[in-house]
């Protein structure tokens, strides 16, 4: 039973690098920097908000949240930052990125639901899809996405 799990974590690690690595292909990027983790994420946030610097920031913070769980809480600020960094910055941040990338991408309804919620596993079905290419001409500086009055469109 133990070899049935991990096999499937593999398989499941496999694909997700796939998916990645097609979707990195699609924007026009080698597929060799989607395993490389922060600068992968500073180059989706570049394709999505124009600028990759948010995505540094967003994956340095969700990495300090997970290094802050992982030692001994020594206060309730180690718990708090934590928190902020894993929930505020590494899920919430990342689901409207992938929501939005998929809105790039104009996969439909289901995959943009699924990007942003379940991204790894919508992104090699994104991946899966041939129809799908990506459109740069619909990224947006994130303040531009953040008025209200653009977003609706």
């Amino acid at each position: 039973m133990d070899y049935l799990l991990v096999t499937l974590f593999y398989c499941y690690g496999i694909l997700s690098i796939w998916g990645k690595w097609k979707i990195f292909e699609c924007m026009g990027i080698m597929g060799f920097w989607s395993i490389v983790p922060v600068y992968s994420d500073y180059l989706i946030y570049q394709k999505v908000w124009r600028n990759g610097r948010y995505g540094v920031v967003v994956s340095l913070m969700f990495y300090y949240g997970i290094l802050m769980l992982s030692k001994t809480f020594y206060s309730w600020f180690d718990w708090i930052t934590a928190m902020i960094g894993i929930i505020g910055f590494g899920f919430i941040c990342n689901a409207v990125t992938m929501n939005r990338l998929s809105k790039i991408f104009k996969a439909p309804q289901v995959i943009q639901l699924g990007m942003t919620f379940l991204w790894p596993v919508f992104m090699i079905l994104m991946a899966g899809d041939k129809t799908l290419t990506y459109h740069s001409e619909l990224a947006v500086e994130l303040s531009e996405y953040l008025r209200s009055d653009k977003r609706q469109h």
